[in-house]
């Protein structure tokens, strides 16, 4: 909407568009100055659906005025849908949509009889646009290599639809009146996409929602066209293709298959070229083709077979035609075949000459020349000639003209040389021949070759004609010519008959000059530290003449000659290593020496240091020495580091020293010992040739002192130790020297000493010390010794069977002051092995673990550190497993009648039963029942309090044995009701009486009565909790 249509017009005359017209509602508006007609195609009749509050909430927008207007607009279409139903008769409704205004039109329909009632304000197609851009929720989902899945939430507009931009790069797709959601198809794999939704109603398009970017998947390529031939021969085809679609990830490569015809498909080449060219085929053969493309995720389907087919077509025409040979009445013509013989063999050529009469065939076969005799003498002549296959006979060659010959000319005679020898020229001479009749000398042609061999022996030229020279003298001068070199001349007549033969050969050498200087010498392989192997070769220019030597000079001081002769290398020997050498060299031949050639140095490969001289050793005790050497020479290499190695007589050199220093101080020398000494110098070449060894003894030194001593034996009053003897290098120990508790030392010759008249159970600090020639070496550490205890005493009395069980024996005996430690140990009676069971201070033991109904000895004895005391000795005997203990008692009452029932923990063993005793007055227990079955009933009588026990009998023994008694079960049948009615009406008489008395004396009696009653159930459960 411009802003000329909010401008408020001079003047308007609306328009009423009568009902029955099939175009949509307008109205026209005349403006001063100028009639302004609404496009019909802009006014529809847009009516919203009404939302219930069940339904979602009405759109809403970001500006107020927008939010108002959308609510005014659908409150007043609430209004009229609730009067519409409500007056069926009433006039008909048109809303009328305007530029700036929407008004009802109420009336019949017809023009001129409606009234206008403005129910919307000037932004309705605003508020329409802004309703309809409100499209929220723009999803893609199900993204695949060629398809995605868009979708929206709906507008709730009646008549309202969809339009969707699809934008790719500069490219965008709009599909109109589309549904959510919208499948997106025919896709490019691995491509960016962004997709945007209109909604349009009517001629209002409500702006498009936010764009929603995505990528299609990544796919295989898709499948190339076919091969296609783009060059063929007889043997080789050259197969190209077109790139394939790489459907979002860069090809690496073809994959080119071929079906050679009968053999099946097969992988020819895997190449990132779009072409590739096989050859080694037959000819004119068909081959298939196909091609797939292969990227990171996979390889593509194979295209459709392209077929290309070798192939050979007509030869190109002959090439070179010559003459052969001619004479007088005949010519021979010769030719080379065709560049190109089109793929197939050439079987023959056609040679055709010009007549009055056109070209004709004078020549059809195989060979590359042929011979046209009658001709006639000094004619011109044109020919052409054809060349064939299989496939047919090319085109003519180019038009070539030959003539038969004249007469021709003798040669010359007396060719020579005038004038004195030269080194780059010569004068030529001869005589003219004797001409036939009339004839004239046009000219004369001398070829000038150069010639192999010696003056005496060159009869043969040596390749082509090197010269060309033409002249109407007897003679010419032929400068520019090589020093030292034969020529061979022939020399020629011409007359108008044509070219004469040539002149006896004549031979003439130029003098030969002194040599160019050769190039430097260069090395022939890698320097050695000691000799350089030098190589060059011949001059650029050797003057014309034989190098007859080369010389060889070296600087030193001055040049001095190291070699002439004919060779081209020389090894230079007795060299020093590392150091720079400049040479020189020219070359010599028949007339004299070339200059020098430039000077070269080169430098002899750094060698390893020479042997250093021996060390000179001075000692510095016992354990120390000091090496040192004067330094030797490098070889042309630094000296890096010196190499010190030792070793012992009989054993291996090893390292004591690597440094650049050239002294060092060796320690941890054994003393009394002879040691090897060698120095070895080191640079990067590598390392020397030791020294010659040097000899050196270190001093002896005092022993070592004496370790690991240890008691050997001890008593309470005496010790005997030993020790290990240490080492005495250099010197043999000559005794011992014994030290108790830092008192004065005992000497031993041995390495142990016994000693007597200590006291008991006391400790001595004992240390050793070693002497030898040399002097005393220190004492050890000290050792802590122990004297010994005395035995314990015998204990006395018996040993006493306190308590014993079927697993158990519970034993003690007397306990001895003087005895602070037992040791008890038990064996069966069929054994001697006893078992250590018991090691403590208390005299009683209980011994746990052991078989039921066994017989067992046990023994007894004081233990202190000095050992174990004499034994005290006993038999005993455990008991029998008793019977199993009633683990549940239950009971059931049925009028009198009282049935018993129980369980037991474990199964009855042989000659064990079921016992049953029972007690009316709870002290007093007679057995009822003894058998096998787990129940028992018996009859009871009202008012009676019954106490019933159980538990397992065993009579395989004398006596016999029981288990333990079941729970206690108290029961007591209730009194008919009459009687408990009289029961419970004197016990209430009891108690008054008893609280009309109130004295102390007869409540007391009665609490003493009633504690008497209790107390068998309370001694029962306690005999049954405890025993």
């Amino acid at each position: 909407m411009t802003d000329e249509e909010h401008e408020e017009p001079a003047s308007q005359t609306p328009e009423i568009v009568p009902s029955g017209s099939t175009e949509p509602p307008r109205v026209a508006f005349t403006l001063q100055g100028a009639v302004a007609s609404s496009d019909h195609s802009h006014f529809h009749h847009h009516v919203f659906r009404h939302r219930t509050e069940s339904q979602d909430k009405p759109v809403r927008f970001k500006d107020s005025r927008a939010n108002e207007q959308a609510e005014k607009l659908r409150e007043k279409l609430r209004e009229r849908q609730l009067s519409g139903a409500a007056q069926n008769d009433a006039p008909e409704t048109i809303l009328v949509p305007c530029h700036g205004t929407c008004k009802f039109k109420q009336g019949s329909g017809e023009a001129g009889a409606s009234e206008d009632t403005e129910v919307f304000d000037d932004d309705a197609d605003e508020i329409l646009q802004q309703l309809l851009s409100n499209i929220t929720s723009l999803s893609v989902g199900s993204i695949s290599g060629d398809s995605a899945v868009v979708s929206w939430d709906e507008l709730d507009i009646e008549g309202c639809v969809y339009s969707l931009n699809l934008t790719t790069g500069r490219n965008t797709s709009v599909t109109e009146e589309v549904e959510t959601p919208h499948i997106l198809s025919d896709l490019v794999p691995g491509t960016q996409y962004s997709v945007c939704v209109n909604a349009v109603c009517g001629s209002i398009t409500g702006a498009a929602s936010s764009p929603q970017e995505f990528t299609t998947l990544s796919t295989s390529p898709s499948k190339p066209q076919p091969p296609r031939p783009g060059g063929a021969t007889k043997s080789s085809l050259n197969v190209k293709w077109n790139t394939a679609a790489n459907n979002g990830c860069a090809i690496t490569h073809y994959i080119l298959y071929w079906d050679e015809g009968g053999g099946g498909w097969r992988e020819l080449v895997r190449c990132y070229e779009r072409q590739y060219k096989i050859t080694g085929l037959k000819p004119g053969t068909e081959y298939n083709f196909s091609v797939s493309a292969v990227n990171e995720m996979g390889e593509s389907e194979r295209s459709e077979t392209g077929t290309c087919r070798t192939g050979f077509g007509v030869p190109n025409p002959p090439t070179c035609i010559y003459l052969g040979q001619a004479s007088e009445t005949s010519l021979t013509i010769c030719w080379s075949p065709p560049n190109d013989n089109g793929g197939a063999e050439v079987t023959g050529y056609n040679v055709e000459q010009e007549t009055e009469y056109g070209f004709i065939s004078v020549y059809d076969g195989e060979l590359q020349e042929c011979h046209i005799p009658n001709l006639t003498r000094s004619t011109r002549y044109k020919f052409r000639v054809y060349s064939g296959n299989v496939a047919g006979e090319s085109k003519p060659s180019a038009v070539v003209m030959f003539t038969t010959r004249a007469g021709l000319p003798n040669p010359p005679v007396r060719v020579r040389v005038e004038g004195k020898e030269r080194s780059d020229s010569a004068i030529i001479a001869w005589e003219p021949p004797v001409l036939e009749g009339e004839q004239q000398i046009l000219r004369y042609n001398l070829k000038l070759n150069t010639v192999t061999g010696s003056d005496s022996t060159a009869n043969r030229a040596n390749g082509d004609v090197l010269e060309f020279h033409t002249t109407d003298d007897t003679k010419i001068l032929i400068n520019s010519l090589l020093p030292g070199t034969l020529y061979r001349i022939l020399v020629t007549v011409v007359t108008a008959g044509g070219e004469g033969p040539p002149s006896n050969p004549f031979n003439f050498k130029t003098r030969p000059v002194s040599p160019s200087a050769p190039a430097p010498p260069s090395l022939r392989t890698k320097p050695s530290p000691y000799s350089l192997n030098l190589l060059w070769g011949p001059p650029s220019y050797t003057g014309g003449s034989v190098i007859t030597r080369y010389t060889l000079e070296i600087f030193r001081d001055d040049w001095l000659q190291l070699y002439t002769g004919t060779e081209t290398s020389f090894l230079v020997t007795e060299l020093t290593p590392g150091k720079s050498y400049r040479f020189r060299l020219r070359c010599h031949n028949c007339a004299g020496a070339s200059l020098y050639s430039n000077t070269v140095n080169f430098v002899t490969a750094p060698a390893p240091p020479l042997a250093p001289q021996p060390p000179v050793i001075t000692s510095k005790g016992p354990y120390a020495a000091i090496i040192a050497w004067p330094e030797t020479s490098t070889n042309g290499a630094p000296i890096t580091s010196y190499s010190v190695d030792m070793c012992l007589l009989g054993d291996t050199f090893a390292e004591v020293y690597n440094d650049k220093e050239t002294e060092c101080v060796v320690r941890n020398l054994n003393p009394g010992s002879t040691y090897y000494c060698i120095v070895k110098a080191n640079s990067v070449v590598g390392q020397s040739v030791p020294s010659e060894v040097a000899v050196y003894h270190s001093p002896p030194a005092p022993p070592e002192p004496p370790t690991k001593i240890h008691l050997v034996e001890s008593s309470d009053s005496s010790l005997k130790i030993s020790w290990d003897p240490p080492s005495s290098p250099g010197a043999d120990i000559l005794h011992y020297n014994v030290c108790f508790n830092n008192g004065p030392a005992s000497k031993c010759v041995e390495n142990e000493f016994y000693i007597e008249g200590l006291n008991s159970e006391t400790q001595y600090k004992v240390r050793v010390q070693a002497v030898n020639s040399v002097g005393s070496g220190q004492f050890s550490s000290a050792k802590v010794v122990v004297t010994g205890t005395p035995l314990p005493p015998a204990l006395t009395g018996p040993i006493l069977l306190s308590s014993r069980g079927h697993n158990f024996l519970k034993v003690g005996w007397t306990s001895v002051r003087s005895v602070k430690s037992y040791l008890l140990e038990r064996a069966s009676a069929e054994s001697d092995d006893f078992i250590s069971v018991y090691e403590g201070n208390k005299p009683q033991v209980k011994i746990s673990k052991l078989s039921a109904n066994t017989d067992y000895r046990i023994r007894v004895c004081g233990v202190n550190n000095a050992g174990t005391g004499p034994w005290l000795l006993a038999s005993f005997s455990t008991d029998s497993i008793p019977p199993p203990p009633i683990t549940k008692v239950y009971k059931s009452i049925k009028e009198n009648q009282l049935t018993i029932s129980w369980q037991v923990k474990d199964k009855l063993q042989e000659e064990e039963l079921f016992q049953i005793l029972h007690s009316t007055d709870g002290d007093t227990f007679t057995p009822i029942y003894e058998g096998l079955d787990r129940n028992f009933t018996t009859s009871l009588l009202p008012e009676t309090t019954y106490s019933f026990k159980v538990r397992v009998k065993r009579d395989s023994t004398d006596p016999p044995e029981y288990g333990p008694f079941s729970q206690t079960l108290l029961v007591k049948l209730k009194p008919p009701p009459l009687e408990r009615k009289e029961s419970e009406r004197e016990t209430k008489l009891v108690e008054r009486e008893i609280e009309s008395s109130g004295t102390f004396e007869d409540s007391h009696v009665v609490v003493f009565i009633l504690l008497a009653m209790c107390l068998p159930a309370v001694l029962t459960v306690v005999y049954f909790i405890y025993f």
